[in-house]
Formats: C-alpha cells, structure tokens, sequence
C-alpha cells in the first residue's frame, strides 16, 4: 500500500494539534509533531538559543516523518510550516518515499481565537502583542495541485 503524508498545517493556536492528534489516532498513524521535538530539546538544554531550537526541532520532525515514510508507513505531519521553506521539504519526503500528499488546514474561526489559545499555554514565545490580538489577516492556505503547493502571497 501507497504511504500518506497528512499534513496539518495553519497559524499558530489555530487548532491543528487540536484536530491532527485525534486524526491520527484514528486513523492508525504515528503525529509527527514540531512542537514534540521542541519541548524534548528545550526540557534537556533550557539554554538553547531559540534561533536553534527552532530550525533544529523541524529538522527533527522531518527525519522522524521520513523515517516513517521510508519504511512504508503513512504519517500525520503538523505545525505551523513556513511558507518559501517549508513546501520544498515536504514535496521532498514525499517524492523520496512514493508518499501521496494530502493537507488538511486549520484556521481560526475570529481573529482573537488565536490570542485567547496561545497566552495560557505558557509559551517560551512572547505574549501576543495586542495589535497581533486584533489581526484580522486570514490565515495562510497552502492547496495541493498535483504535485505542487502553492499559497497566497501574504503568508
């Protein structure tokens, strides 16, 4: 059988952890999980500067996803992708393992939804600020055209 590469995708506090947990739950499939890797380096080396731990917690989650992928398994990938970076990593994994691709993306509903998630979580982050509380800027949407991804420029 044809591996699958789910991945869940959206701004941050929109949901996707909310949705991609259970999903893969249900479906059998391991969640491969940027904010997994983060808090496993953040909890062994608290003094790791957040420009490393960032770009290190994903390539973290892409190995793991390949991993998975390589040996025949299907995948649920989520966090909140960087749009110009993360497209070519993806289509990437998935063309090395034969992987179909799908994306399912999480948006929030009102522009404070996101705000009223993120303060409580205890972030390492700063707080959102409040001109960031009021945005009213949609969220990003990455669509799957054969092969491609593609998303607006805004992003």
């Amino acid at each position: 059988m044809t591996p699958t590469l789910l991945v869940v995708s959206g701004l941050p506090a929109a949901g996707k952890t909310t949705l991609a947990a259970p999903l893969a739950r249900s479906l059998g499939w391991p969640l491969v999980t940027k904010d997994d890797y983060k808090g496993l380096l953040y909890a062994h080396l608290p003094e790791l500067p957040q420009a490393q731990g960032g770009p290190l917690s994903f390539a973290l989650m892409f190995r793991v996803a390949d991993v998975v992928l390589s040996a025949g398994g299907s995948a649920v990938l989520e966090t909140h992708f960087h749009r110009g970076v993360s497209e070519p990593e993806i289509l990437a994994l998935a063309e090395r393992s034969g992987a179909r691709l799908g994306q399912v993306l999480c948006s929030a509903r009102r522009p404070w939804t996101p705000c009223a998630r993120v303060r409580p979580r205890g972030s390492r982050r700063a707080p959102a600020s409040a001109s960031t509380c009021r945005s009213t800027t949609p969220p990003c949407r990455l669509t799957r055209g054969g092969r491609r991804w593609t998303s607006p420029r805004h992003c």
